[in-house]
C-alpha cells in the first residue's frame, strides 16, 4: 500500500546532478547502444529520480508503522499508520473485548494518536470496507515526467549537460552521448581498409543517426566490432 507521494516545491529548482545519476545515466546508454543527445537523456533522468524519490518515501513510510487494516489483531503498544485519515500516526493504547450483538468477536483498540488525542477503533473485522481498500492516491499531476519536463526540462538539461561533459567516461559524437568504452580507435590501416571499400563505408555511415557530414566523423557498426560503436577522429 502506497500514500501520498509529492516532492517538495523548489525539488527541480534546487536540483543538483549527482555522481550516481551520471552514473545510472551510463548504464542506460549501456543497454540501450544507442548514442542519445542531452534532451533525450533528461526525460530517462526525470524518471530515474522520481522513481527513486517515491521507493524511498515508501521506505520511510513503512518505518513509522503497521497501516491500520479492521481485520487485523493488535496490541499494546504497537505504532500504527491510518490511511484513511491522511496517513496519521499513533500508538495502541488499550485493547478490550467489543460488544455488539450484530458483530461477531472483535476488539476495540484505543490508540494515542500524534496529537495526543484518544480515538478508538474496530479491529478484528473480517468484513469491512477497509479491508481490501488499497489506499493508494493517484499520481500527482505535478509529479509526472511530462509536466515535469515542460517545466524545468529547460534548466535540467543545462545541468545534466554540464554533468556530463565533466564525465571522462561518456564522449559526445554529433551531439549525442555514448559510453567511451564502447568506442574503438580506428588506426591508419583500417582506414585504408575502409577506403578501399567505400561503398560499404557509405552505406554503413548513412545508416546511423545525427552523423555529422561536416565534422567528418562518422560512426559505424561494423561485422567484426559486434555492434560496439567505431570512431573516425578528423583529419588535420
Amino acid at each position: 500500500m502506497a500514500g501520498a507521494f509529492s516532492l517538495p516545491n523548489d525539488y527541480w529548482l534546487s536540483l543538483q546532478v549527482t555522481p550516481q545519476d551520471v552514473e545510472n545515466l551510463h548504464t542506460y546508454l549501456f543497454e540501450r547502444e544507442m548514442p542519445l543527445t542531452t534532451r533525450e537523456l533528461v526525460s530517462e533522468f526525470i524518471e530515474m529520480r522520481v522513481r527513486a524519490e517515491r521507493q524511498a518515501a515508501e521506505s520511510k513510510q513503512k518505518s513509522m508503522g503497521r497501516n491500520f487494516i479492521p481485520r487485523e489483531t493488535y496490541a499494546v503498544g504497537d505504532e500504527l499508520v491510518f490511511p484513511a485519515l491522511n496517513w496519521r500516526k499513533g500508538r495502541v493504547k488499550a485493547v478490550r473485548s467489543g460488544v455488539n450483538p450484530a458483530v461477531n468477536d472483535f476488539d476495540v483498540v484505543t490508540v494515542e494518536m500524534d496529537d495526543s488525542a484518544e480515538r478508538m477503533f474496530a479491529a478484528r473485522l473480517e468484513t469491512h470496507l477497509l479491508n481490501d481498500a488499497p489506499f493508494e492516491k493517484a499520481e500527482d499531476a505535478d509529479e509526472k515526467p511530462a509536466a515535469i519536463m515542460a517545466e524545468h526540462g529547460a534548466e535540467i538539461e543545462k545541468k545534466l549537460e554540464a554533468s556530463l561533459g565533466a564525465d571522462g567516461g561518456l564522449v559526445k559524437i554529433a551531439g549525442r552521448w555514448f559510453p567511451r568504452a564502447l568506442l574503438i580507435d580506428i588506426n591508419q590501416g583500417t582506414v585504408k581498409s575502409c577506403r578501399s571499400r567505400p561503398g560499404y563505408v557509405r552505406r554503413r555511415a548513412a545508416s546511423r543517426r545525427g552523423v555529422d557530414e561536416g565534422y567528418r566523423t562518422a560512426r559505424r557498426s561494423q561485422p567484426q566490432t559486434g555492434g560496439v560503436f567505431v570512431e573516425l577522429r578528423p583529419a588535420g
